[in-house]
């Protein structure tokens, strides 16, 4: 079956946000300062000891939308993701990315949706991207195999063997994909690795032997080819 639906993951494969960790660390705090007139160190050890209560298990761990209602600071949720994006750089290869006009495009990324929608006319996807998934979107904390199949439900298909997703995570990326009946290919861009799966094979048709590509034009490349009639 040929890819009808491209999915990619966003940080990692299309940008990379720098900053995060100020983010979360030093923006937030600073802001909770400011509101509610406590030092800037007293409320770092406030928000820290709720992070920690919280923890990674629960959803809303991810979701700014949760601690700026949580600290009473939604005021400056918008300013404050726009200055997020302003850190965003795309990957140097993005501009090689082309997908074909019959395959939609949807992001499906564990970086909450505001500062994807944000950021896609700074990258030029605004026009390809037709939908968004993130986990929290589901109750979910990370993409795993409920994430994929969750999706496959929502876009109403039996058969997952049409969407092709690319990210740089193994577990996240590849093999929870895999699991959920999807095809995967894994991104890394180390210039000096030799691939175990090569554009050689794409050539051949031997399209589901493909793991690796380093660069989004070699995920164009897989996309021609397989929409070639062999």
């Amino acid at each position: 079956m040929k890819v009808r639906i491209l999915s990619l993951d966003f940080e990692g494969t299309l940008v990379r946000i720098e900053d995060m960790d100020w983010f979360w660390r030093e923006h937030i705090p600073f802001l909770y300062s400011r509101k509610t007139g406590k030092s800037l160190s007293e409320s770092k050890d406030i928000i820290y000891r709720d992070y920690e209560e919280v923890g990674s298990q629960r959803p809303e761990w991810y979701t700014p939308e949760y601690w700026f209602r949580k600290y009473d600071i939604t005021e400056e949720y918008t300013h404050s993701v726009k200055m997020l994006c302003d850190k965003i750089v795309p990957m140097e290869d993005i501009t090689e990315l082309e997908v074909p006009e019959s395959i939609e495009v949807i992001i499906c990324s564990n970086t909450w949706e505001d500062i994807i929608r944000m950021s896609l006319d700074k990258i030029k996807l605004n026009a390809k991207v037709t939908r968004i998934f993130t986990p929290q979107s589901f109750g979910l904390t990370k993409k795993d195999k409920d994430f994929y199949k969750k999706i496959g439900m929502i876009l109403g298909l039996e058969d997952c063997s049409c969407i092709l997703h690319v990210g740089d995570n193994l577990e996240y990326d590849y093999l929870a994909p895999l699991s959920a009946g999807w095809r995967a290919l894994l991104i890394e861009r180390r210039k000096e690795k030799v691939l175990a799966n090569s554009i050689k094979d794409i050539k051949q048709g031997n399209f589901d032997s493909v793991m690796k590509v380093d660069s989004l034009k070699e995920v164009s490349t897989y996309l021609k080819f397989q929409h070639l009639e062999l």
